[in-house]
């Protein structure tokens, strides 16, 4: 790994692990992080039931059976590009990144500090982080470990893309506060950088601003427009900001991995 790699590296891991306890410790453990956490979990239940209903019905598809899916395909991708030791390390990463989302959620705390949207969710109380969110980060940084230098581009932009919509359609759909989806995220690349697999050191020529700023409008114009059906304009925008932002934190993940993971 180059200097330059491990200077990626070293800083891509402060920034990830400040996103995962900030967002356990600011939106979970604290009363005013809760108020603000639930407060967009209560402006996504405005959404027509309808619409929630749609979003629901994509996300089913992330399961286990996808998530073997997505390992087997790391193997096979690397095994291919002659590299099969790094796509068994990157499918295990994606798996202990799975593995451990799924386990905060059951040990990690979530204190009572009275806040009611929490009998709002369609699933558990207990939802950080988010698994839905973790295992398609994973995904992608595990793509980016096996594929071609002249493929990475696309990989990562449309990583990018891949998280930011799970993201948001899980606190859409009422499955996942905002917290979860920064954490399961946060999550995925830390454990991939402390994994310290590397690809090749071919520069993947995606601008890391222009990436942060097309996913940003993306993620934010859609959540916006589902927002809109509700009626609630004030709902409608703290919703597109909230996602706006975790589509530029998407954007930072991919870009800021496969900076740290050259060799």
């Amino acid at each position: 790994m180059s200097s330059g790699a491990d200077r990626a590296r070293r800083r891509g891991l402060v920034l990830g692990l400040a996103v995962l306890l900030g967002s356990y410790v600011l939106l979970v453990l604290l009363p005013f992080g809760q108020v603000w956490d639930d407060g967009l979990l209560l402006d996504a239940k405005e959404i027509p039931r309808g619409l929630a209903r749609e979003l629901t019905q994509g996300l089913h598809w992330i399961n286990v059976v996808t998530w073997a899916v997505m390992a087997a395909t790391v193997v096979v991708v690397g095994a291919l590009r002659g590299i099969a030791s790094v796509g068994a390390w990157a499918a295990a990463g994606l798996v202990i990144t799975i593995g451990l989302a799924e386990t905060l959620k059951i040990v990690l705390p979530r204190p009572d500090w009275g806040v009611d949207a929490a009998a709002m969710l369609t699933k558990a109380m207990d939802t950080w982080p988010s698994g839905h969110t973790a295992s398609v980060a994973a995904f992608a940084l595990a793509l980016i470990c096996v594929t071609a230098a002249r493929a990475r581009a696309w990989v990562i932009v449309l990583g990018s893309l891949a998280i930011a919509s799970v993201g948001a359609g899980v606190v859409l759909a009422g499955w996942h506060r905002p917290s979860d989806i920064f954490g399961g995220s946060a999550l995925a690349l830390v454990v991939f950088l402390l994994l310290r697999l590397t690809t090749s050191s071919d520069p993947a020529g995606v601008s890391r601003r222009w990436l942060m700023l097309g996913t940003a409008v993306f993620a934010g114009v859609a959540t916006a427009l589902i927002g809109l059906a509700s009626g609630d304009l004030q709902a409608a925008l703290a919703l597109a900001v909230t996602m706006a932002a975790f589509g530029a934190w998407a954007a930072i993940v991919t870009t800021t991995y496969a900076d740290a993971a050259r060799q």
